[in-house]
């Protein structure tokens, strides 16, 4: 496996890395945005402000996923170069699927949080 390989392994790991940071944000910001936009309206005032305190932790926990695939990444790149100098290189399943299991988990449980605290909220 060629150097250039190993840096745009790299780089797909920093472009996720960043996709669920910029999700964290999105998610913060868009429930920040739900709460300002209806705060003349007196309708369900307690759901919306649950919707408010969700939104924070949630995208907290996207961001901090991406830190962890930002340093998965890094561990793969340095791990890729030391095989590479050995003259070999075995595949990295474990990871990815990690990853992709953690991911699936988070935008399942994200989907379950905020349909069971919405409800009835966007009438």
């Amino acid at each position: 496996m060629a150097p250039q390989n190993t840096e745009r392994t790299f780089l797909a790991w920093l472009r996720t890395s960043l996709s669920f940071a910029s999700i964290g944000i999105a998610v913060t910001q868009l429930f920040r945005l739900n709460i300002s936009l209806q705060d003349g309206d007196s309708s369900s005032p307690i759901r919306r402000k649950n919707l408010y305190h969700v939104g924070k932790p949630l995208g907290a926990t996207f961001i901090a996923i991406a830190v962890v695939i930002l340093f998965i990444g890094f561990h793969r790149y340095f791990e890729s170069q030391h095989y590479i100098i050995r003259g070999k290189f075995p595949a990295s399943r474990g990871s990815i699927f990690v990853i992709t299991l953690v991911a699936g988990l988070l935008i399942v449980a994200s989907l379950v949080v905020i349909l069971s605290l919405a409800s009835g909220t966007f009438d």
